[in-house]
């Protein structure tokens, strides 16, 4: 009977349950899906008879069929980003550092330099203090004395007789000309008081420590990521430098690209429309597959675009070995007497 009820403008919620080492790590919502579509590919083999005349096809059956999804998410987060790369994640917990001393080699000008596997993010400026005339090499984790002030050694650039002492904890001033000595090794005279680099900004210096670069000349720096790019209008020339800065604690999720050959689990959809009655789906067994571009850049809404197989599940579901679909209860009244 016609029945103008039943014309459906779909919406819904689309759930997946990533199988991940033979275990089910429950349903996620994967957000917003502005597609979702189900569609069944049969393959027919067909009977011709043969007994006079032109043939002519009395039979037809269908030889297989292979139950399709696809779908399209608009939230890229970290979580579909993985689907999307067949990759795992992890969560990065990134120390508070109170100064490091990176070595770069500058192969040519004009280029970006960072340690893109396993640097620091979320750079912050450190303070310093060169040093001269020495006879003894600082090393890193001793205390510093001058006359009035002293601090820690976090890292060292240079050699016995001059470089950089990027100092953390400092206390008091220390003064140029003034003797340096190290707890455990140490020994110089100041070369200067010591600096706190200006804010979003590090230290970059030579291989040796005697030269310091200037932001927006020779280098500039981001601070987010931890790089600096080599500017071939500056004084830097190739070869080794140090980039020294401190950093902050924080946390961030890292994805790694084909982690993982499969992408399979059940898969769920509940809709909610506005129009027409609704229903939910399950999927016992989609093996998925990301399809299409993802822009990163583009100008229109960047989005992630799926399609998989739904395969058979007869051991773990045998009344219904692909999946079901259900349509929306309707409670019943009871009557009480």
């Amino acid at each position: 009977m016609h029945d103008v009820d039943n014309y459906t403008l779909g919406k819904g919620v689309v759930q997946f349950n990533r199988l991940l080492s033979s275990v089910y790590q429950g349903y996620r919502d994967l957000g917003n899906a502005p597609a979702l579509s189900v569609s069944i590919a049969l393959e027919m083999l067909d009977h011709f008879s043969s007994r006079s005349g032109m043939k002519s096809k009395d039979a037809r059956v269908v030889q297989s069929a292979t139950p399709k999804v696809s779908f399209t998410l608009d939230e890229v987060n970290p979580s579909n980003l993985e689907l999307m790369s067949l990759g795992l994640s992890e969560t990065v917990v990134q120390i508070a550092t109170e100064g490091e001393a990176l070595e770069l080699t500058v192969v040519q000008l004009d280029r970006t330099y960072f340690d893109a596997d396993d640097g620091h993010r979320k750079l912050k400026p450190p303070t310093y203090l060169k040093y001269d005339t020495g006879t003894v090499l600082f090393v890193a984790n001793e205390i510093v004395y001058g006359a009035t002030a002293y601090g820690r050694v976090e890292a060292v650039v240079g050699t016995s007789i001059t470089g950089i002492l990027v100092l953390s904890n400092v206390s008091g001033t220390f003064v140029n000309n003034e003797v340096l000595s190290g707890s455990v090794a140490g020994a110089a005279a100041a070369d200067g008081t010591q600096v706190v680099v200006a804010a979003l900004d590090v230290l970059v210096c030579n291989g040796i420590g005697t030269v310091i670069y200037t932001k927006t000349t020779d280098y500039t720096v981001d601070m987010d990521v931890g790089s600096i790019t080599v500017l071939d209008a500056g004084s830097i020339v190739a070869g080794t430098i140090y980039m020294c800065y401190m950093a902050e604690k924080c946390t961030y999720t890292r994805i790694g690209f084909l982690d993982d050959s499969a992408l399979e689990g059940e898969l769920h959809f509940i809709s909610d429309n506005p129009i027409g009655n609704n229903y939910e789906l399950l999927f016992w067994r989609v093996n998925l597959m990301p399809t299409g571009d993802t822009a990163f850049i583009g100008e229109g809404w960047s989005s992630l675009q799926f399609e998989g197989e739904i395969l058979k599940d007869e051991t773990n579901h045998a009344d219904d070995p692909y999946g079901f679909v259900i349509e929306a209860p309707t409670v019943v009244a009871t009557t009480t007497t």
